[in-house]
Order: C-alpha cells, then sequence, then structure tokens
C-alpha cells in the first residue's frame, strides 16, 4: 500500500467507492440441464443489487441456492428466446417479485419477449407484489408506443415498456431501471455539468445465432474522480486570510468545500491565482468492464463495446480439440497472471 508523505492528507474517504461486484453462475449448460449443471443463467451482484443475465429453467431455484438475495434482484437480461435461455424466466420473475419491498423489476430483451411474457402470466393468472416492465431492443425503427396494446389480455403488475432503436453503430443504450424518485447514491454519477447519471450502464449488440436477434450485453462501470491530496501547502494557501475573504464574497464559508468542485473536474479562482484539478488531483480510477455473450458463431459486433474488458463471458459448446486446448492455456496463462488484482469475484452456484 502506498504511503502518504508527512503532511498530506487525501480526501479518498468523501469520494464514492467502487462497490463490490461479484459474479455467480447459476447455469452453465447448453440446451439441456444435467445432473450437475442447469441451463443459463449468470447473476451480477453489484452493491446490494442483483442483475440476473438469461434465465433457463431452473434459473430461480439456483438463485435461491445462492448467496444472492432474491429480494435484490432488480434487472432481468435476455440475450435471445431459445428456450434454454428464457423457459425459467416467468417462474424468476414471480419468485423475485415476491419477496422484498414492492419494487419495479426491468427486464430487457428481444422484440416478441413482452407479449411471451404477458401471454403466460395471463394464462396461468400469476401475481406477485412487484411490477415488471420490459424493454425490447429493436433493429430498424422502433414502434412509439406498445404493439400489443390491442391485445385483450390484461396483466395488472406489468407497466409500459421502452422499444428501444439501435445507435447510429448498430449498437443499443439500454434505459435505465425505473426510479421511484432518484437513484440510490451506489448507483449515481455526477458529470462536470452536476446531472445524476447511472454509475452502471449497460450496452448490447448483436450477435450472430441460429435465432436472431442475439445480444451481447456489456455492463459499464464509470471513472471514478481522482483523489484530492490536501497537503500542507494547499490547505494553508486555501485558509489564507485573502483567500478566505475571496471565497466567502463567493458564498464559500468553508474554503475547503472547493475541494469537492476540483473533484468534479472544476477549476477554482482564488486570490493568488487558479486552482486547477490536476494540480491536486491523482489519476481518475478507470471503470470496471463486464461483458456477457449470448449464444453466438460470430461476435464482432460486440468487439468495440468489449475491448479492454475485465471480465468476458462467452458462448464455448462444441469448441473443436485444438481451439479447446489453446483457449484453455491461454485462461490459464491470464488467470494466473492476474490473481490478486481481478477486480471481480466469481463463483459458481
Amino acid at each position: 500500500m502506498p504511503r502518504r508523505h508527512h503532511g498530506e492528507t487525501s480526501s479518498e474517504a468523501a469520494l464514492p467507492q467502487p462497490p463490490l461486484v461479484e459474479m455467480v453462475f447459476l447455469g452453465t449448460a447448453s440446451m439441456v440441464s444435467s445432473s450437475t449443471r442447469h441451463v443459463s443463467g449468470i447473476g451480477v451482484a453489484i452493491g446490494g443489487d442483483c442483475w440476473i443475465f438469461d434465465a433457463g429453467e431452473g434459473t430461480g431455484t439456483q438463485l435461491a441456492k445462492s448467496a444472492v438475495l432474491q429480494s435484490a434482484v432488480s434487472r432481468v437480461f435476455v440475450t435471445h428466446m431459445h428456450g434454454d435461455h428464457v423457459f425459467g424466466l416467468m417462474g424468476l420473475l414471480l419468485s423475485v417479485g415476491c419477496t422484498g419491498e414492492p419494487r419495479i423489476i426491468q427486464v430487457v430483451g428481444p422484440p416478441g419477449l413482452r407479449k411471451y411474457l404477458r401471454r403466460n402470466l395471463a394464462d396461468t393468472e400469476s401475481n406477485m407484489l412487484c411490477q415488471y416492465r420490459v424493454d425490447e431492443l429493436w433493429f430498424g425503427e422502433a414502434p412509439a408506443s406498445d404493439i400489443y396494446d390491442a391485445d385483450p389480455l390484461y396483466v395488472p403488475m406489468e407497466l409500459p415498456g421502452l422499444n428501444v432503436a439501435p445507435l447510429n453503430d448498430g449498437t443499443w443504450r439500454v434505459p435505465p431501471p425505473p426510479s421511484t424518485g432518484k437513484l440510490h447514491p451506489r448507483h449515481q454519477h455526477i458529470d462536470n455539468s452536476g446531472n445524476v447519471e447511472e454509475t452502471f450502464f449497460v450496452c448490447a449488440a448483436p450477435l450472430k445465432h441460429t435465432l436472431e436477434p442475439c445480444y451481447a450485453f456489456v455492463i459499464q462501470e464509470r471513472d471514478y474522480p481522482g483523489r484530492v491530496h490536501l497537503t500542507s501547502d494547499l490547505k494553508s494557501r486555501l485558509l489564507a486570510p485573502d483567500n478566505q475573504e475571496f471565497l466567502q464574497r463567493r458564498d464559500i464559508s468553508n474554503p475547503l468545500a472547493v475541494l469537492t468542485a476540483l473533484q468534479h473536474g472544476h477549476s477554482v479562482e482564488l486570490v493568488d491565482g487558479t486552482l486547477l484539478p490536476e494540480d491536486v488531483l491523482s489519476e481518475r480510477r478507470i471503470g470496471r468492464r463486464l461483458a456477457i455473450l449470448g449464444d453466438t458463431c460470430d461476435s464482432r459486433a460486440v468487439a468495440r463495446l468489449a475491448v479492454g474488458a475485465d471480465v468476458v463471458v462467452s458462448w464455448s459448446t462444441s469448441p473443436s480439440s485444438e481451439m479447446e486446448s489453446f483457449v484453455g492455456a491461454r485462461m490459464h496463462e491470464r488467470l494466473h497472471r492476474h490473481v490478486g488484482r481481478c477486480p471481480f469475484h466469481v463463483q459458481r452456484s
């Protein structure tokens, strides 16, 4: 651990601290479950929240066996509509939707997912404490309203979902989860203009597969501001009578309060000159990146979003023996090299 020099303090304690990110593999089998593996399902726990990626049959059961609280699930992402990725969705939703405080669960996936859930929940007359919203990722121009609004089915816990069109580069920016007021502090990011945004946001890219659309999802954490090193010289400068009086005329009663402005990238005018962020800040802490790919034979479209990712989860059913040996050797090499500094905690349920 770096030692602090005499006469120097850090504002690290006042900075937002990166939350723990954990991955839980709930199912890794292909197509059908076995006695030792369930079909596709991954949980990503971020702080006190949990996001589920794919919900094959038995995902809810596996989640209940894991260390992740069902009441923490707030978002579910579906890569495509093959049964081994979606047959457990309704059971999962009903299980987590009856735990914890009433909340809105966001479900994200391909067109048709909204109707699939609505049909199944209506036909079984199911209900739960929570509400849910389905946001669909469309190719080309997305319908402005719910294209199933003429459907006679009525599901009381369903809220109107969004139809999301791709960006110019063919990828999608997933809408933020429904807010009941403001984002939880652990998921807040304040930009240089003072706007509050998500600390973790999700993008998607198309994948080639036998059933399309099929998506890869990339979780991106925003960078964290650098630490302010409050040296004795800087403190003396801020507390100098001339500078104190100058700041008070600008309604800043505590000169040390300008450290917050510096952390957010703003310069501060003083009597004896301008204080620049780069004069007092350490380097920004780079946000983590996690890429989760659905089934695919061609993942080139996600390369730009996933480059530099800390963790990539990729489909690898029936690889050639040469490729399996090569990938296994490379993974062993990378894991051996990164032991002790992996920014994620990974476990298998």
